[in-house]
């Protein structure tokens, strides 16, 4: 569903993200298909318009969204949800997707 929050295990390469992330669904939620495209987070990254800080647990958990790293994933790949962005959260995330993608 959009805007849950997700553990998933990346094998980047280069200036990709590796190892297990967490990653934000921004794919419609009506739509049914074998890949979900998601963007990751990073608690590293500096904050920005195209970082867009999020809180997703009920412990405040803080990250940023890279939303210039929107990749698609095969739906089992998706790990376990372990949160969900909140409306105004997802709004930032919409904004800067819009920006990066030039929508």
């Amino acid at each position: 569903m959009r805007g849950d929050v997700h553990r998933v295990r990346f094998d980047g390469q280069g200036h990709e993200q590796q190892g297990e992330r967490y990653a934000v669904v921004v794919q419609e939620t009506d739509l049914i298909l074998s890949t979900t495209v998601v963007c990751l987070t990073s608690t590293s990254a500096r904050s920005g318009i195209l970082h867009p800080t999020v809180a997703w647990d009920a412990d405040g958990t803080v990250t940023q969204v890279l939303t210039e790293q929107v990749t698609a994933i095969d739906t089992r790949t998706l790990g376990p949800q372990v949160g969900y962005l909140l409306h105004d959260d997802m709004q930032r995330v919409s904004e800067a997707l819009r920006i990066v993608l030039d929508l």
